[in-house]
């Protein structure tokens, strides 16, 4: 927990937002007088409200007195036009709630009418972990389980296999694993239970990227102050053993050879001083070099500290094929909508993610052009009227009289990515004409300058001043 003061700082300094708001409702009148070029459907986050409500002490379950205060703040949010309550339950303080919590907190939720979206508990909190992540289904159980108990629909995000198979798997065992993945599921949808799902349309994801390699020991990093004095700092022999006893143990998040023993064939060098290391993994260049994986990690940094490097997926193209089979997954980038231009400028030196330019593009180029999972109109179905019946938003997502001019004019064959390993902040190609309720908002790969984007609400009993 922060004082409100530092936060609003921080968020000032890394995103050029002053926050101004104290509640939801004022958050989305802020937003409505900001004028945006996309439509918002807004969710309230639970980990918000329980921060709020258990300031510091939210390592435990809520006091009934607590829990009160959570719906009371849910409800105000419900009533202010939220569409529904977002989970985040791998995150800090959601991690820490039971299923009875957010059971009582989606009943809320019911009154009004609205959705349960969820990042579901796959690998626990996100700090250290001295044993593997083994049986995910059981956040895909405990969703389903919450909607059951609610009748409340539930939206899983992002989803993946349920179960961990490391390295990466051969195709018919990942077949299998979507297809006990999907069974649970199913078998919900048949009894009645409203569930929908969407997929990253990419073999990695995240909000944001970083393209330095040093990140991989951020906290040494911060420490040393800057790249270059943690390319120094690892000269020194103790230095590099602390930071190893860290590693091997599993308190490092970034880096953790127990959740992940194959960690060094996904981080291949694309820039180096050293031109043969240019083009291999961490993997590779320990062979090269004789060493074992994190002295070669070591090895590359004291070299050169900015050296710049790539995360490779820890999924395949066959693994998201497999789910976009099934008529109920849609598509999620799960990223932040930034411009062009942003960028960290500190430690961790963060980057958007490529999916925020590109993630689209790519669902279109891969899984329908190239691989042929779904036909245009079902790929597009997936991105338009699938999610826009999901969420109830009446009238938008077709092409009809009387909906809203909500339209993406794009070539089907030319649509795609442009992947830049070094700049993630590249536009797609293929796209002509984005169109929001009307006005034209892209042309031609140029933003207009129109901002005609809706702030949606479910029960709009605020509105803007």
């Amino acid at each position: 927990m922060f004082p409100a003061d530092e936060v609003k700082r921080k968020v000032k300094e890394r995103y050029n937002v002053d926050i101004e708001w104290g509640s939801f409702g004022e958050f989305l009148n802020w937003l409505e007088d900001r004028k945006i070029s996309v439509n918002h459907v807004p969710l309230v986050g639970h980990n918000t409200i329980r921060a709020e409500v258990m300031g510091p002490e939210w390592k435990r379950d809520p006091t009934e007195q607590e829990l009160n205060e959570m719906k009371e703040l849910l409800r105000e949010a419900m009533e202010s036009g939220a569409f529904g309550l977002s989970t985040g339950l791998d995150y800090q303080p959601g991690v820490f709630s039971k299923t009875e919590e957010i059971v009582e907190l989606v009943k809320v939720v019911r009154e009004y009418g609205g959705i349960y979206a969820t990042h579901w508990r796959r690998t626990g909190l996100r700090r250290e972990r001295t044993k593997p992540i083994t049986e995910k289904i059981k956040g895909i159980i405990e969703a389903i389980e919450i909607s059951r108990k609610t009748g409340v629909p539930v939206q899983i995000s992002h989803i993946t296999l349920g179960y961990t198979i490391l390295p990466l798997p051969p195709p018919d065992l990942i077949e299998a694993a979507v297809k006990a993945t999907l069974r649970v599921i199913e078998e919900a949808r048949e009894e009645g239970v409203k569930v929908h799902f969407d997929i990253i349309p990419n073999t990695t994801g995240g909000t944001m990227t970083s393209i330095h390699l040093a990140n991989t020991l951020l906290p040494w990093m911060k420490v040393a102050g800057s790249r270059e004095g943690l390319a120094s700092a690892l000269r020194m022999k103790d230095f590099r053993e602390e930071i190893r006893s860290i590693i091997m143990a599993g308190k490092w998040w970034g880096l953790n050879p127990i959740v992940n023993p194959y960690w060094a064939g996904t981080i291949k060098v694309v820039s180096c001083k050293v031109e043969k290391w240019v083009g291999k993994t961490i993997e590779e260049i320990a062979k090269i070099e004789g060493v074992d994986e994190i002295e070669a990690l070591f090895k590359v940094l004291m070299e050169d500290p900015d050296t710049k490097a790539r995360r490779l997926g820890l999924r395949t193209d066959q693994e998201i094929a497999s789910f976009l089979r099934h008529e109920c997954c849609m598509i999620g980038l799960d990223t932040y909508a930034f411009d062009d231009k942003w960028e960290m400028r500190g430690p961790p030196f963060f980057l958007p993610h490529p999916n925020t330019y590109g993630g689209m593009a790519r669902y279109f180029r891969k899984y329908f052009r190239e691989m042929k999972v779904l036909s245009l109109v079902e790929a597009i179905r997936r991105v338009t009227s699938l999610p826009a019946s999901a969420f109830g938003l009446e009238g938008r997502g077709v092409l009809k009289p009387g909906a809203y001019a909500d339209v993406v004019v794009f070539d089907p064959n030319a649509i795609s990515e442009v992947d830049d390993p070094l700049e993630p902040r590249k536009f797609p190609r293929g796209i002509h004409y984005v169109i929001v309720n009307g006005k034209i908002v892209v042309r031609e790969g140029k933003h207009t300058g129109e901002r005609p984007g809706k702030v949606f609400r479910l029960n709009p009993r605020l509105t803007a001043s």
